[in-house]
């Protein structure tokens, strides 16, 4: 992760564009609760309409900011009819005991939706840059930002972005898209409706989408990806053990110029010329080894395989 340093104006300026980019989705705070930094190692946010955010800061408080609005399209509703709305059809429970920090929104057992009662309900987290935590959306986004720990994060119906993270991450999404960017650690981010696209990740990243294209650059370690409906372009800064690419589309591969463990499948395989090299060569499958083998490269489509190296 990034330092960052710890300087109050720099504190200030990070808590004023947050701001402005949560904002620019959603009116000012219905809600905001503190919590001294020391009181939570852990978060657990969960909102059955709304979107979830949590930043890392050097900030002395941990901080929710909870957003509200109608969940119909219409006009604005009053502070008073939304108070009104949450306690009669909604449980909205924030507290922090023994390290764990939970914030919870959901419709009361038994109340049901309608154009009169339906809220989005959204939460905006400032933690400690250290912090692990689970979230789960039914429908909306989640954006994570400096932070670094163990987290699984959720959503059913929304796009999720991860920026300047570090640690095991587990994010999962049933609709929308994923961004990943400057992250390092074991990463696990699957889509089943939407693109993925990562940029300068290091360590272990397994990624896979049932419905869309992926683009995954300046990445380093190992790397697992597979998508059934569109293609994949992969730039690799360094391999460490394998690269694992597997789609029905085109796939392109570039790896640095080394020695390499080969297993190539597609309609049609484009490489540049082979030198030191052991094994089977096919128009249609390769396998072998390159300078006496190294990590694995195994890559396998129904379409066009480029290979390069650089």
């Amino acid at each position: 992760m990034k330092k960052i340093k710890l300087f109050a104006a720099l504190f200030v300026c990070n808590m004023a564009f947050l701001s402005q980019s949560f904002a620019s989705g959603h009116d000012e705070a219905f809600l905001t609760k503190r919590f001294p930094v020391a009181s939570v190692t852990k978060i657990d946010v969960a909102t059955a309409g709304g979107s979830i955010e949590v930043n890392g800061t050097a900030a002395q408080d941990v901080i929710i900011e909870v957003f509200v609005s109608p969940n119909n399209g219409t006009s604005k509703w009053s502070t008073e009819k939304i108070q009104s709305v949450l306690d009669e059809y909604y449980e909205l429970d924030i507290k922090a005991e023994n390290g764990l920090l939970t914030a919870h929104a959901e419709r009361k057992k038994g109340a049901k939706w309608s154009s009169k009662t339906g809220l989005s309900i959204s939460f905006r987290i400032t933690t400690p840059h250290t912090i692990d935590g689970q979230a789960n959306t039914s429908g909306g986004s989640i954006k994570l930002r400096e932070i670094s720990g163990a987290f699984n994060f959720h959503t059913s119906g929304g796009s999720i972005k991860a920026e300047d993270c570090s640690g095991a991450i587990t994010l999962r999404t049933s609709g929308g898209s994923i961004k990943l960017d400057d992250l390092s650690g074991t990463i696990t981010a699957k889509t089943s409706g939407g693109s993925v696209r990562a940029n300068d990740v290091t360590g272990t990243l397994h990624t896979s989408t049932s419905g869309g294209s992926m683009i995954l650059e300046s990445i380093s370690g190992n790397l697992e990806a597979r998508t059934s409906g569109g293609t994949i372009k992969v730039d690799m800064n360094s391999v460490n053990e394998y690269v694992r690419l597997n789609n029905s589309g085109s796939i392109d591969l570039a790896v640095p110029t080394g020695a390499y463990t080969l297993n190539l499948k597609g309609n049609k395989i484009e490489t540049p010329e082979f030198k030191n090299f052991d094994g089977s060569f096919k128009s249609k499958n390769i396998t072998g080894t390159l300078s006496g083998g190294g990590p694995e490269l195994t890559v396998k489509s129904s379409q066009r395989v480029n290979l390069s190296f650089k």
